[in-house]
């Protein structure tokens, strides 16, 4: 995957990438649980963008 290699190349450890596809996948606490610690959200429509930005930090 393209964002993960990106995030190698840049120092941002890949493991705190989330995806779309995964975040669709999540409840909003489950959301609210990782948006804290993930680096990098990655192929995000606008819906889940705005998830993210309403989620806890």
């Amino acid at each position: 995957m393209v964002a993960r290699n990106i995030c190698a190349q840049v120092g941002i450890d890949p493991s705190k990438l989330l995806l779309g596809t995964d975040l669709a996948q999540m409840s909003d606490e489950q959301l609210d649980r990782v948006v804290g610690q993930t680096a990098i959200f990655a192929r995000v429509s606008p819906a889940q963008k705005n998830r993210i930005a309403l989620s806890s930090r």
